[in-house]
């Protein structure tokens, strides 16, 4: 197979390119990312985490990978999300991996930031299912507190961090 440029992919509130994230399940999934995206590899792997285990999907081109979704691991059949760290992919805003969160925030000034049991950094709007996890300098609430018992992060605790992964959530 000749390898092939690749052009930017967008990333919107229902899609990838031009598969539709929302109509994805177990028994499709194979052939939808083949049929959107003809010239990639599709590789099925078993994820694994503190809970149950769940399918992965990695979409490759030429060995680097593009994109991966993880199936539910609770409902299987299920789509849970799409994770990229590719700069390839531009979400609908105009966001990008690499970019600085004041950049991302003059594209959508009503992200809000929260974090999880592993301490990432997550910026998301309410109703939207693009979200972006954080890298960099974040900056704790004082010398013995990282970040508040909701976990729940101010805006000041980002400034200066990037973009790592575009992710779209169902």
């Amino acid at each position: 197979m000749k390898e092939i440029e690749l052009t930017e992919i967008l990333l919107t509130e229902i899609k990838i390119g031009n598969l539709e994230l929302e109509k994805l399940n177990e028994n499709n999934i194979l052939t939808e990312i083949k049929s959107a995206f003809p010239d990639f590899q599709i590789t099925k792997t078993v994820g694994q985490q503190d809970g149950p285990d769940f399918n992965l999907y990695q979409v490759i081109h030429y060995g680097q990978e593009i994109f991966f979704i993880s199936m539910d691991s609770y409902d299987t059949t299920l789509v849970q999300d799409l994770w990229t760290n590719n700069k390839i992919i531009q979400d609908e805003y105009g966001i990008t991996v690499g970019q600085k969160i004041e950049s991302a925030l003059e594209k959508r000034p009503n992200l809000k930031f929260h974090s999880d049991l592993h301490q990432n950094i997550y910026a998301t709007e309410k109703n939207s299912k693009i979200e972006y996890r954080l890298t960099g300098n974040f900056k704790t609430l004082n010398d013995t507190t990282f970040f508040a018992d909701d976990y729940s992060v101010e805006r000041w605790q980002t400034e200066g961090m990037e973009i790592e992964y575009l992710i779209w959530r169902k």
